[in-house]
Parts: C-alpha cells; structure tokens; sequence
C-alpha cells in the first residue's frame, strides 16, 4: 500500500516499472533457459544458435515492452526507456547466470557486469526506436500542418 513517501522516476514509483517489465521478463528468462537446455539435449554449439536466438529475443523483448509500455498503456519516452532498460538488465543477468553455470570458466564472472549493461543498453535503444517508430505519423503530420 502506498504511504505517500514512495521515490518515483520520471513521475512514477519503481513498483510501476517492475509492473510493466514483468511479463517481458518472465517471457524472455524462460526463453533463455529453454534455449540452454535445448542446446545441452541437442548438442549443439552455443555461438551457432543460441547466442542469435537470444539476441533475437531481446531485440523482440523490448520492442513489445516498448509497444505496450509507450504506445498501449500511453507512458512518457523517458518512462519507456527505463522500463525497456529493466528488461534488458534483469534479462542480460539471467542470461549471464545461465552462460556461466553451462561453462563454468572462471572469467564469466565479468560477464554478471557486462552483460546486464549491454543489454539494458540494446533494450533502451530499440525501445527509443520504437517509440520514434510509432510516433512519427504525428509528427509528421505537426510538421506538415505547421
């Protein structure tokens, strides 16, 4: 319940960014966990498929947090950003954990740092570029009738 004293971002409270990146989340690090497995029962090589596929899926990730944090649900640009920032954060985590734990090289390590980073990174980007995306009809449409 809130009391009131709650920091905000932007104009809202962190529960309402972990709202709005939650089932993005989920979607994505069950993803990212069938993909491990699949590569452990399949025997085939991470870099060969199931890096791409994970980069797919974070691109694909933010877009859709974007559409329905931005277009759907009608958030600020800044407000998208740090929702698709979240994501692509708590993902890249997820996604670091899984690597380490199927190879278990000690210097994965670094990569808990540098994989939440560049993928909040890439999902802040795509989602700016999907808000851009689908606001540009407006804006062209203000540009043509000033």
């Amino acid at each position: 319940m809130p009391n009131g004293n709650e920091a905000g971002i932007f104009g809202q409270p962190m529960r309402w960014y972990v709202d709005r990146a939650e089932w993005s989340f989920v979607y994505l690090s069950l993803f990212f966990i069938f993909g491990f497995l699949l590569s452990y029962w399949l025997q085939v090589s991470y870099l060969d498929l199931v890096a791409p596929l994970n980069l797919v899926a974070q691109i694909v990730a933010a877009i859709v947090t974007a559409y329905f944090t931005g277009i759907r649900h009608g958030a600020t640009l800044a407000q998208t950003i740090i929702t698709c920032l979240l994501v692509g954060a708590s993902a890249g985590l997820v996604a670091a954990v899984l690597s380490f734990i199927r190879f278990f090289y000690p210097w994965l390590l670094l990569n808990l740092v540098t994989e939440p980073v560049w993928s909040a990174l890439l999902a802040a980007g795509m989602g700016a570029i999907t808000i851009g995306f689908f606001h540009l009809p407006k804006l062209i449409k203000k540009q043509q009738t000033s």
